[in-house]
């Protein structure tokens, strides 16, 4: 429960965007209560709960990664025009049912740098996204989508 305590306390101080030690220190308490009154409901007890606390923080790393390279993409592309930017609106279909889900993964896909969700068809079954420059074929580009977001998101919320 350390673990999580500290992990939490870390979020907490980059919400802020501060890393005073006062601030550690009040994410590192309001972790740990969090987490206490959690176990003592018997929530945190399961195993459900400690695989899905785990796939979050692994999806969150995976994810902060994701926006490094594409912040790194869209720099070089603005730095370093080559003259020819390959701009595409794609049809990437939604395995995911919940609104929430959905909601998160177009808020996920809209964070990523050089890339906008714009639409979701009203039978919530397709997302449309803009992509500033397409580098790879547009099936690859959905597989990738599939595989990585989507399968992570479903991950973390279904049991």
């Amino acid at each position: 429960m350390l673990l999580y305590s500290l992990l939490l306390a870390l979020l907490w101080s980059a919400l802020w965007a501060d890393w005073h030690p006062l601030l550690f220190g009040v994410g590192l308490g309001l972790g740990f209560v969090l987490l206490e009154t959690l176990s003592r409901r018997g929530a945190f007890g399961s195993s459900f709960w400690v695989r899905r606390l785990d796939k979050a923080f692994v999806f969150g790393l995976l994810y902060l990664w994701e926006i490094l390279l594409s912040n790194l993409r869209t720099a070089r592309q603005v730095l370093l025009p080559q003259g020819r930017v390959r701009p595409a609106i794609i049809a990437v279909p939604i395995s995911l049912r919940q609104e929430g889900q959905i909601m998160l993964l177009a808020n996920l896909v809209s964070l990523t740098p050089g890339t906008l969700s714009l639409d979701v068809s009203t039978d919530r079954s397709t997302l449309y996204v803009h992509v500033l420059d397409l580098a790879t074929p547009p099936e690859a580009f959905r597989q990738s989508f599939v595989r990585g977001f989507q399968r992570s998101i479903r991950e973390i919320f279904e049991r």
